[in-house]
């Protein structure tokens, strides 16, 4: 792109066009939620989608701008981890309404071979943190946060949380899908998105 040809995208028009582009995605919502919800998670969605894109790509490699890619909610991009934030939102306050308690959660439970990946990315976030910050990478802090919801989405497929054998292990996974939420948060509120609370 090159402003003395005129074909120069404004981050507004680029917000705008994305926002036009997602709200496809939230019209199935229109009657269950207030246009004012709808209108809010179109916004957090556009701009959370045009940072994502533009910090995910290596500092050294040229930023390639395609609508239906970084819009796209399957792969490496800002919409697919806002998804699984707000999914995951989703069981959390299913698990709240149904009165699981974390008092008693254990997660010595939790031996999944799913469980126990999702683990280790959640442990290892602080020090990817630092590693981006340290090398001016903050691809490296988005790979690991898109690692780390496939990790999640993985164990949710295999792994019910609301229908778990036994209450202790119910707890136990409530944990988990709170653990792995409130990490998620950290990590895009670190390259400035917000994601909604539902989608």
């Amino acid at each position: 792109m090159s402003s003395r040809k005129g074909n120069v995208i404004t981050f507004s028009e680029l917000r705008e066009r994305l926002g036009l582009e997602l709200a496809k995605y939230l019209d199935k919502y229109k009657g269950e939620w207030s246009d004012a919800e709808i209108a809010d998670a179109a916004h957090k969605l556009a701009t959370g989608t045009i940072r994502y894109g533009m910090v995910c790509t290596d500092p050294v490699k040229d930023i390639i701008f395609h609508l239906q890619d970084w819009a796209d909610f399957e792969g490496n991009t800002g919409p697919y981890l806002m998804y699984a934030y707000a999914r995951t939102r989703s069981i959390l306050r299913k698990a709240k309404e149904s009165g699981i308690s974390l008092a008693d959660a254990d997660l010595k439970l939790l031996t999944s071979q799913e469980e126990k990946e999702l683990l280790r990315y959640l442990n290892d976030l602080n020090n990817v943190v630092i590693q981006s910050c340290e090398a001016n990478k903050p691809s490296l802090l988005c790979h690991h946060l898109f690692n780390m919801s496939k990790a999640n989405n993985r164990s949710l497929a295999v792994n019910p949380v609301l229908k778990a054998e036994t209450a202790a292990l119910r707890s136990a996974r409530v944990l988990l899908a709170e653990a792995f939420t409130e990490s998620l948060k950290y990590g895009l509120s670190l390259l400035g998105i917000e994601p909604p609370e539902r989608m």
